[in-house]
């Protein structure tokens, strides 16, 4: 029977724990097969993916290539990919667009701001452009705000043209998730550190373009 060391370190929150594991591997002088990294909870791997580090230098002073094997599968539903798609889900689900006289499109205010403030957005879209449209949305005193209201600074980003494209949310629901979906695939997910989630949404744009192809252009 192997002689256990068990410790309790204590961390501010669950994703600070997997920031804690690249310091407690250095504690190790040999990494090999039998070392594992068991979650308790399976929201927490994406994030120590990203903590992960391909190599560390052990207390010994010797540096060690690591390699990893994932054996658990990571829910879908628990991504920043699945979210955003729920995010510009609600976005053109909740548009009253046609519903009033002046045949404008409005938006609901939360769905737009949600929009606005996710990390894929924040990532291609200016904070100042992004400031000037939450401004324009926090003054409105309703739950609707017309898409017009925030034409100027639409135009001005090409992520945002896309996100908040009335005209294909109108056309085709799935084509308009596929579109928004793809751009953040090829323009923000492509870059650096975005392998993981990247992957994800792959698999995203495959299920709409498989309920797509399904469906039709009737939904």
């Amino acid at each position: 029977i192997y002689k256990k060391d068990i410790q309790i370190i204590e961390v501010p929150s669950s994703v600070a724990q997997t920031k804690l594991i690249p310091d407690i591997l250095k504690e190790y002088e040999n990494i090999d097969g039998k070392t594992a990294i068991i979650l308790g909870d399976e929201k927490l791997l994406v994030p120590l993916v990203y903590s992960l580090p391909e190599e560390i230098e052990n207390k010994m002073g010797a540096k060690i290539s690591l390699s990893y094997n994932i054996t658990m599968g990571y829910p879908l539903s628990y991504t920043a990919s699945a979210s955003f798609v729920q995010i510009i889900m609600k976005l053109a689900m909740h548009r009253s667009s046609g519903k009033t006289q002046d045949s404008k499109t409005y938006l609901n205010r939360k769905d737009i701001l949600s929009a606005t403030k996710h990390s894929f957005s924040r990532t291609y879209v200016s904070s100042e452009l992004t400031n000037d449209i939450i401004d324009i949305i926090m003054k409105s005193k309703i739950d609707y705000v017309d898409a017009e209201s925030i034409s100027e600074q639409v135009a001005s980003n090409d992520m945002l043209k896309v996100m908040f494209d009335v005209e294909e949310m109108k056309k085709s629901f799935p084509k308009y998730i596929i579109s928004v979906c793809n751009f953040v695939y090829e323009n923000v997910l492509c870059n650096e550190g975005y392998e993981t989630e990247s992957d994800f949404m792959h698999k995203i744009i495959t299920l709409f373009t498989s309920f797509q192809n399904a469906l039709g252009d009737d939904i």
